[in-house]
């Protein structure tokens, strides 16, 4: 019985590592400017792929596309999430490593309420608050 215990602890300890190693390149694949040109990025271009109907050779219709794009984007969600999370206790660690005492450094720390609208930002739209700003 232990043996079945320790062999489930590890596979979820692997899990974790696989998800906080593989965590930055999925991010990467939407941290970036898409400016005028959205098909300079591989995650929108791979979301055609499901699209093409290879043997009958025609794209599916924009009525089946939803919940293959719902799908994707439900998951980019809950990696920003747990991705802020990484980043809040990186910082909390760095303040205990400057000095900050062990109950104030997750006050110092950024919160996952900033953190997650500024990726929700970067990530998840496709225009800049800048040239939105009216001067």
């Amino acid at each position: 019985m232990g043996s079945e215990v320790d062999d489930e602890q590890a596979s979820r300890e692997n899990a974790s590592r696989l998800v906080t190693a593989c965590l930055p390149w999925w991010i990467s694949l939407v941290d970036h400017q898409l400016g005028d040109n959205e098909y300079v990025n591989a995650l929108i271009s791979g979301a055609a792929v499901p699209g093409w109907n290879g043997p009958s050779q025609v794209w599916t219709t924009p009525l089946n596309y939803p919940p293959t794009l719902s799908a994707i984007i439900t998951v980019y969600r809950m990696l920003v999430v747990h991705h802020a999370h990484q980043q809040r206790e990186q910082d909390i660690e760095r303040c205990r490593e400057d000095g900050t005492d062990e109950l104030e450094a997750p006050e110092k720390a950024s919160s996952h309420f900033v953190l997650v609208p500024d990726m929700v930002h970067r990530f998840m739209t496709m225009m800049d608050l800048a040239v939105c700003r009216v001067p």
